[in-house]
């Protein structure tokens, strides 16, 4: 079988798409490419950037990542929407303008005219999914899981003279940059006899960000909490949990929906309580149990209901009887 990825708001080696599903399904004999416009400048060199894959791969069935991508796509062979994001988003409903007001009106039909014209879907979170579970198209709920292979163990160590934070992600308001260096200023202040050391990594090589995860001793992302990024699971939740180290996390619905067990493997706080944050991160440091059955914990929720192996062969089979 033919399978054609085609991204316009992702790039050729986004982690859903390059490391687990067209991973998966070359390894049972597909053949796949990977079609991303995210570098192009206009729509017309999206439509021609696509129209080039589809001619010349001839794809059996498409799995497109956007409704423009589906647009684009349309009346070639079968369509799988890979819904990963809200259509439209928040970044897409804020301002009044002329302009601003026509773009979610285009943005929002546009989204329904996709949802009726693809032949099926794959969501990653039933918050996402939402306005289209009443469609009659095949739907699949493929989670966000890594791959086992991909995130390198060591078992953790209680941080006793130096504690090691990892920050992921832009250093913006919105995804909580100013409480995570708040935070470890107090850390600072109130015990001052340990080494608190803050790393931050955003938009480095997949390979990178799972390969050093194990050089840390707790991870911190303390994101606002508004009515979308609460309706949003954070995916490197699941590869802390694989790294098997203890979180200090904003109290999302959405990751106390995903994993029920969460607050035996992290510490979920509202995260512009700096005070709160504080203690909780000086726990972890201070109470070695607390620390090491969290971290124990992470690993073994992981192993045993949050990785990759455990969801392939629904996604490969899924493909397939499409």
């Amino acid at each position: 079988m033919n399978v054609l990825f085609v991204q316009t708001a992702h790039s050729c080696q986004d982690d859903r798409v390059w490391f687990h599903q067209r991973h998966s399904l070359i390894e049972v004999g597909d053949n796949v490419n990977i079609c991303s416009t995210l570098k192009c400048q206009s729509l017309l060199q999206k439509w021609i950037t696509i129209r080039r894959a589809l001619s010349t791969f001839s794809p059996d069935i498409i799995l497109a990542d956007t409704p423009i991508a589906i647009l684009l796509c349309y009346r070639r062979r079968k369509i799988v929407w890979d819904i990963t994001e809200f259509y439209p988003s928040k970044k897409d409903l804020h301002g009044s303008t002329i302009k601003q007001t026509i773009q979610k009106i285009i943005k929002t039909r546009l989204a329904r005219w996709a949802s009726s014209r693809c032949h099926a879907f794959i969501y990653g979170e039933e918050s996402k999914f939402s306005l289209y579970k009443n469609l009659p198209q095949p739907r699949l709920h493929l989670p966000y899981y890594p791959c086992v292979d991909y995130v390198p163990y060591t078992p953790a160590k209680t941080p006793t003279d130096c504690c090691r934070i990892l920050y992921v992600g832009p250093k913006t308001k919105d995804k909580g940059w100013s409480n995570v260096q708040a935070a470890v200023a107090r850390c600072k202040e109130k015990m001052p006899n340990i080494n608190w050391q803050l790393d931050t990594m955003y938009q480095v090589p997949f390979e990178t960000f799972c390969e050093h995860l194990k050089d840390y001793d707790l991870f911190l992302d303390l994101r606002q909490i508004d009515d979308e990024n609460t309706q949003c699971m954070p995916i490197k939740l699941f590869y802390y949990l694989a790294a098997g180290r203890p979180s200090v996390y904003s109290q999302l619905k959405a990751i106390k929906h995903t994993i029920p067990n969460i607050q035996t493997c992290i510490t979920l706080v509202q995260p512009d309580n700096h005070e709160q944050v504080t203690a909780a991160i000086i726990q972890y440091v201070k109470d070695s149990t607390l620390y090491m059955t969290h971290a124990t914990q992470c690993r073994q929720s992981f192993l045993t209901q949050y990785h990759w192996d455990l969801i392939a062969s629904s996604f490969i089979n899924f493909v397939h009887e499409l």
